[in-house]
């Protein structure tokens, strides 16, 4: 890897000391995906377990794609070129579709076709991290137009230690709740006390948006949402953004 730019390290230094804080894998969870989007800029970002045999044990994206493709995505998920390498090597650096398959060969893909075509996603880059033997987890981001450059590789490559001594001592201090696949239906979120719109909020904010994410999928200004999150915090007695998504999911597994 070639030496980066001060900026680069900069910013990788950044998004070590925003997530080296999480009080346990929630927190961890809820956090990295901003943090990893500012790094790289993308369209999506994932948080990923998938089981040796497909099955996707947890998954958070920004934004949130429609329902209806996480089962496709269950049933496809081997033929991502990315985890079928990963499995075979346990090489966890960043890699692209475009490392091993050509833009035809891609396309030739049921997972293309059944659920990223869908979505207009043309381009990956993935990271693993260590885990047990029979789940890999990995954080994945997603552009339509523009492949992913050496630098990105390389920033996600420097980030990714300091990513996993984040995710080792997160479970050190604290058990995450079984995390759901998808996030609760703004209705039951209600029934923490939340607003219809605060519910809208905290649903976004638990599958990993950022401010700006909330804001562009609800159509309201970063400042509203800040707003709404401030309620939030209030009502859950909570100060933090982690500390929100830890307590809406302990009080939904109560």
């Amino acid at each position: 890897m070639a030496a980066l730019p001060a900026r680069d390290v900069h910013a990788v230094l950044e998004l070590v000391g925003e997530i080296h804080h999480a009080e346990n894998l929630d927190e961890f969870r809820a956090g990295i995906l901003p943090a990893v989007q500012r790094l790289v800029p993308c369209e999506w970002v994932s948080y990923n377990e998938v089981g040796a045999d497909g099955t996707i044990h947890a998954v958070l994206v920004d934004p949130l794609p429609p329902s209806h493709l996480f089962p496709l995505w269950d049933r496809y998920a081997l033929q991502n070129p990315i985890v079928a390498y990963y499995q075979r090597t346990h090489d966890g650096r960043a890699y692209r579709f475009s490392d091993f398959l050509t833009r035809t060969e891609y396309h030739a893909l049921e997972l293309y076709q059944q659920v990223y075509k869908p979505l207009g996603v043309e381009h990956q880059v993935a990271i693993a991290m260590p885990s047990p033997p029979d789940i890999t987890i990995g954080i994945a981001l997603s552009r339509k137009r523009r492949d992913f450059s050496q630098r990105d590789r390389d920033v996600l490559d420097l980030a990714r230690p300091h990513l996993i001594q984040a995710w080792r001592n997160a479970q050190r201090r604290g058990p995450a709740a079984e995390r759901p696949r998808v996030v609760p239906d703004t209705e039951r979120l209600r029934l923490l006390g939340m607003s219809k719109r605060e519910a809208e909020v905290l649903q976004l904010l638990m599958q990993g948006s950022s401010t700006d994410g909330v804001a562009t999928r609800l159509g309201i200004s970063p400042r509203t949402v800040h707003k709404h999150s401030e309620r939030i915090r209030e009502k859950l007695g909570v100060h933090s953004r982690a500390a929100v998504v830890a307590a809406a999911w302990s009080s939904l597994s109560g």
